[in-house]
C-alpha cells in the first residue's frame, strides 16, 4: 500500500535527518570553528553525504569543496581592555570575565582595534523578532557606532 511505503519512508528520512544532526551537533566536534580540526570532520562529513544521495561535484578539482580565504581577530590575553568613561566616572572590565568582543570585519595585518571617541549604543540582547513583537534595534541608527550587547538569550515567558 503505497500510503504504508510513505509514511515507512517518512519515518527513516526522519531518522536520518535526526542521526546526522546529532552528529554535527555533537561536543567532540568543538563548535566546527573555521580552522579547526571539528571544522574538517563536519565538511567532510556533510561531503559524504552529499555524494552518498547522488549529488555531483560542484568545487574545486572535482570535489565538494571550494577554498576561501578567511580573515579573524583573536583578543589577547592581558591586552583587550574595556572601559567606559563619562566625565568623572570610568567603569572598567576584565575581558572573558566581565565582556567579550567582535569586531567585524577587520583589516587584514590590524593588531588592533581603538573605539575611542565612538558613539555606544546598548541594544539588549541584539534581538529582532517582530513575531514575538520583540525589536532590540527598533528606532536606532547604528552606522558607525559600537554596540553594546548582552551575550545569552533573554528570558521569553513560555
Amino acid at each position: 500500500d503505497f500510503s504504508k511505503r510513505l509514511k515507512r519512508d517518512e519515518t527513516v528520512v526522519e531518522r536520518q535527518i535526526r542521526q546526522n544532526i546529532q552528529f554535527l551537533a555533537d561536543d567532540s566536534l568543538k563548535g566546527r570553528q573555521p580552522g579547526t580540526f571539528g571544522e574538517e570532520v563536519a565538511a567532510a562529513f556533510v561531503a559524504s553525504q552529499m555524494e552518498e544521495i547522488g549529488c555531483l561535484p560542484a568545487g574545486e578539482d572535482g570535489t565538494y569543496f571550494q577554498t576561501i580565504k578567511m580573515v579573524g581577530m583573536t583578543a589577547k590575553e592581558g591586552t583587550s581592555k574595556l572601559a567606559f568613561k563619562v566625565k568623572d566616572f570610568q567603569l572598567t572590565g576584565k575581558f572573558g570575565d566581565d565582556y567579550v568582543h567582535s569586531m567585524d570585519p577587520v583589516s587584514c595585518g590590524d593588531e588592533f582595534a581603538s573605539l575611542d571617541n565612538l558613539d555606544l549604543v546598548f541594544v539588549g540582547h541584539g534581538v529582532s523578532a517582530p513575531e514575538l513583537e520583540w525589536d532590540d534595534f527598533k528606532g536606532e541608527e547604528l552606522t558607525g557606532k559600537v554596540l553594546l550587547v548582552i551575550v545569552n538569550q533573554p528570558q521569553v515567558e513560555p
